[in-house]
């Protein structure tokens, strides 16, 4: 990591710490920073972070992750009902759930939900019973996410005894 980037990629590590960063940063060097972070959907952490140390950010930057952190911390709401649909859903199935990856992460070990941006939801389910789940999900307004066995029909693979895991977006 060398030059202009380098010092963006390393400024964007100390704001994700909630440190300001050492040397100042150039316009240059703001514009890469906020394109990583809309790249990696960090824009929601970074502004509260900013918030946090009280980082004074160049104002077109503090205007878009403000606007990023609020959308989704909106979005968050609606995921949190769309998994509450789904596990209701699974559960009157008698079907076994257990959220995975972004969602769990949003709601247990975040701040606030919101910072932790997410496309869809990971729900883990019996491999036993992915089907059942996949028509239980479909029949509640949900799509497998395309990548998946089930988009196709086809049944998961199952490795060592362990649950396949089931994507589905609200």
């Amino acid at each position: 990591m060398s030059g202009e980037l380098g010092h963006a990629k390393r400024a964007l590590l100390a704001l994700l710490g909630g440190r300001w960063p050492e040397g100042g940063v150039s316009d240059a060097q703001w514009d890469a920073i906020a394109a990583m972070a809309a790249a990696h959907r960090l824009e929601p952490l970074l502004h509260w972070r900013a918030q946090q140390s009280q980082c004074a950010l160049p104002a077109e930057i503090a205007a878009a992750w403000d606007g990023a952190h609020r959308g989704a911390a909106l979005a968050a709401l609606a995921q949190q009902a769309a998994l509450r649909l789904a596990v209701e859903r699974l559960g009157a199935a008698g079907v076994a759930a257990v959220a995975l990856k972004g969602v769990r992460l949003a709601w247990r070990d975040y701040p606030a939900p919101g910072l932790r941006p997410m496309r869809d939801l990971d729900l883990l389910v019996p491999a036993a019973r992915a089907l059942d789940a996949a028509a239980v999900l479909a029949e509640a307004g949900f799509e497998p996410e395309t990548s998946t066995p089930l988009a196709s029909g086809r049944r998961p693979r199952r490795e060592a005894g362990r649950a396949a895991p089931t994507c589905c977006w609200p």
